[in-house]
């Protein structure tokens, strides 16, 4: 999984195991799985599982974007590789509206005419 990971998406891995650590409680969890020791991205992969679906509000059955297993996860994802946002982005509704705010202004900028 690591050799086809972009910047973005390591920043984007970097800031889920964060807020799994600090934010959801994970730390020692985390650590753990680290030390057994298994590979980084594996580790980090859990870890955004874990950031999304709680953004997400995800049921059990529910899959996130980065691990899409239903229609609902591929949707999303579709969304967010379209607007440019890494499948790892620790909360994906946002990043999504943000993007489309963005593109949004930009379009209605670039309709104005200089006066």
């Amino acid at each position: 999984m690591t050799d086809d990971l972009n910047e973005q998406d390591r920043t984007a891995l970097r800031d889920c195991m964060a807020i799994a650590q600090h934010e959801l409680g994970l730390a020692e969890q985390i650590q753990s799985m680290l030390d057994e020791p298994r590979p980084w991205a594996e580790v980090a992969g859990f870890a955004c599982s874990s950031v999304q679906g709680r953004a997400l509000q995800l049921k059990p059955r529910q899959s996130p974007p980065c691990a899409p297993a239903d229609k609902s996860a591929q949707k999303l994802l579709r969304k967010m590789l379209e607007a440019g946002i890494s499948r790892f982005h620790p909360d994906p509704v946002w990043a999504v509206i943000e993007a489309w705010k963005q593109r949004k202004a930009q379009r209605r900028k670039s309709k104005t005419y200089p006066g």
